[in-house]
C-alpha cells in the first residue's frame, strides 16, 4: 500500500473497494459452487444461501460508506 500512501483520500477509497470487489468476487465463486452441486431438492437452500449473500454484499457496502464517513469526519470537521 506504499504506492498508495501518497494519494490520501483517492488511495483509501481505492483499497476498500478493490477489498470489496475481492471479498465478492470469493463470495460468488463460493456460492455458485456450492449451487452448481445442489440437486432440485436442494434449490431452496442455494437460493436461501444466495440471498444471505446479497445481504452481505449490501452490509460490507454500508460498512464501507461508514468507514469512508469515519475517514472524512475528522478531516472536516470545524
Amino acid at each position: 500500500m506504499g504506492f498508495l500512501s501518497g494519494l490520501g483520500l483517492l488511495g483509501w477509497i481505492v483499497v476498500r473497494l478493490w477489498g470489496l470487489l475481492l471479498w465478492v468476487l470469493w463470495a460468488v465463486s463460493v456460492v455458485s459452487a456450492v449451487c452448481s452441486f445442489c440437486p432440485s431438492v436442494m434449490q431452496l437452500a442455494c437460493t436461501l444461501s444466495y440471498s444471505q449473500f446479497l445481504f452481505v454484499v449490501q452490509l460490507q457496502s454500508l460498512k464501507l460508506g461508514w468507514d469512508l464517513m469515519s475517514y472524512l469526519r475528522p478531516r472536516y470537521a470545524g
